[in-house]
Parts: C-alpha cells; structure tokens; sequence
C-alpha cells in the first residue's frame, strides 16, 4: 500500500491528478455508451427490403426489352410489374422481405 501512495505522490508531482483524469475517463465512457445505444436503437427501426433482379433473353440468348414482368407475393398488397429495359434487363426494388413468384 504505501508503494501505491508513492506512486500516486510521484504522478501528483508531475501535474497528473488521478482523481481529475478518472472523472475525465468516466465522462467519455458515459458518451460512448450512448452513442452506442442511439446506433442500436437506430437498427431497431429499420425496414427490411430486397430485390429481385433479372434478364428477360429470347432462344438466342439475346435481351428482350419491353417484356411485362409481374412480381407476386403474400407480402404484398397485390402484385408489382416492370417493363424489361432495352437489354432485357428488371429491376424490382425495396420489395418487403418474402417468398415471390414472377412470370
């Protein structure tokens, strides 16, 4: 114990007050802690989505645009459609997270 008492004399001498620093130590611990809590409680918010992508080709293998593609699900309210792109190229964007059928 008084080597302790040394010590915390000798760091006092330098200018470093233990007390001082640990309240210091505590203030930043208690900002990281909620920092981390507001990110957590952030992800408890949040809305899973998916896509579904794909190529309408014909025999060849060649992009057909203009193909109505339709996107049905019991998470849906109904069905979603899409045009292919000139590549033959869909996109179904931020679709609720579930089984899908297209055709």
């Amino acid at each position: 114990m008084e080597s302790f008492t040394k010590s915390l004399n000798k760091l006092k001498f330098l200018g470093i007050d233990m007390k001082q620093n640990k309240k210091k130590i505590d203030h930043k611990i208690i900002i990281l802690s909620l920092c981390l809590s507001f990110l957590y409680c952030g992800s408890l918010f949040a809305i899973e989505t998916g896509e579904i992508q794909g190529k309408v080709v014909d025999e060849t293998g060649m992009g057909l645009p203009g193909v109505e593609i339709n996107a049905k699900s019991p998470s849906l309210q109904g069905q979603r459609t899409v045009l292919s792109s000139k590549n033959g190229d869909f996109l179904f964007p931020l679709l609720p997270v579930g089984n899908y059928t297209t055709h």
